[in-house]
C-alpha cells in the first residue's frame, strides 16, 4: 500500500532542529518505508542527517511512504510538520540557533 501527501511550506523559515529529530524518531517507529521529495531531491525520513539537511524553507514537499502502515504514518507525518517543524521557538542547544 503506498500514500503520500503534498504540503506548501513556502514563506516558513525558521526550523527547530530538535523538532526534526522528533520527526525522525516518529518516522522510525512505523514498518514503512518514508520518503521525503521535492522538485529535485528524495530523501529517507528516517534519516537524520538527511532529513535535517533537506528541511529548509521550499515551495513545496511531499511525504511519501509505502507499507502495510503507510497511510498513518504519512497522515502522522503531514501533521507533526505543518504544526512543529517550523517554529518561533529556540532551541534549547545554542548552537542551533
Amino acid at each position: 500500500m503506498e500514500a503520500s501527501a503534498s504540503l506548501n511550506i513556502e514563506g516558513k523559515e525558521k526550523v527547530c532542529y530538535e523538532r526534526i529529530l522528533q520527526l525522525v524518531q516518529t518516522a522510525n517507529q512505523f514498518d514503512s518505508y518514508i520518503v521525503l521529495e521535492t522538485s529535485t531531491t528524495v530523501i529517507n525520513c528516517k534519516s537524520l542527517i538527511s532529513t535535517s539537511a533537506f528541511l529548509k524553507a521550499q515551495d513545496k514537499i511531499t511525504i511519501r511512504a509505502v507499507g502495510r502502515d503507510s497511510q498513518e504514518a504519512v497522515s502522522l507525518l503531514q501533521g507533526f510538520i505543518e504544526k512543529k517543524i517550523f517554529t518561533e521557538e529556540r532551541s534549547s542547544y545554542p548552537l542551533l540557533n
